[in-house]
């Protein structure tokens, strides 16, 4: 069961709302439309460092809030998904310092291992032509690297990066752990894609729509 929270009426495809984070809550989203200066933020974040247990994705505007570093670092069981000029935003609130989107893009690799090298417990999707997924393998000792090549022009569309968010935090509740659910989920956002011949025709709606095909 899904639930918008926040607002007393999400007037979209039927999906429940409420102004309150549910009691049986499995899984969360936090970030989509949040908005950079939401003053409930504190609210969600205090929720994340007593219910550690909950996994959540963190995507968007939630990157730009300064408080995030503390966060991460109480905790871990997060998956986080920025596109670059959001990752710029994270590794400086972070304390890793100030990177251009170009430097991002140029050094992606060895910035995902920096970030996940620190924060261990939680799994970044880089998002971008091919995803990066960079996550702390324990046995290994050092930080693995999963590609995803398979994306396409149209999920740079808006909307777009909201749904592979939704579709990690579906498998997080259903069970699975982190890194299974960052790499599915991704697989599938982009398989889905695929299922869509004209690229401008694509819409979040119809995303979704083929998703369910798979």
């Amino acid at each position: 069961m899904v639930t918008l929270v926040g607002i007393e009426d999400s007037g979209f495809m039927n999906i429940m709302a409420s102004l309150e984070l549910p009691e049986n809550t499995t899984a969360l989203v936090l970030g989509c439309g949040f908005g950079r200066k939401n003053p409930s933020f504190q609210k969600y974040f205090d929720f994340f460092k007593e219910n550690k247990n909950i996994p959540c994705v963190l995507d968007a505007d939630i990157f730009y809030y300064k408080e995030i570093l503390n966060l991460l670092t109480e905790r871990g069981n997060f998956v986080l998904t920025p596109h670059p000029k959001e990752f710029s935003a994270l590794l400086e609130n972070c304390g890793f310092g100030k990177f251009s989107v170009q430097e991002i893009v140029e050094k992606r690799i060895e910035l995902i291992k920096l970030f996940c090298g620190k924060f261990k417990d939680s799994v970044l999707v880089l998002k971008g032509a091919v995803v990066l997924i960079g996550a702390w393998s324990k046995k290994e000792g050092r930080v693995k690297i999963y590609l995803n090549p398979y994306g396409k022009n149209s999920l740079a569309k808006g909307g777009t990066g909201d749904i592979l968010s939704g579709l990690i935090a579906s498998l997080l509740a259903q069970g699975y752990d982190c890194v299974n659910a960052a790499v599915t989920a991704s697989l599938a956002h982009s398989f889905a894609s695929e299922k869509v011949k004209n690229n401008f025709a694509l819409t979040p709606q119809l995303l979704i729509e083929k998703i369910s095909e798979l």
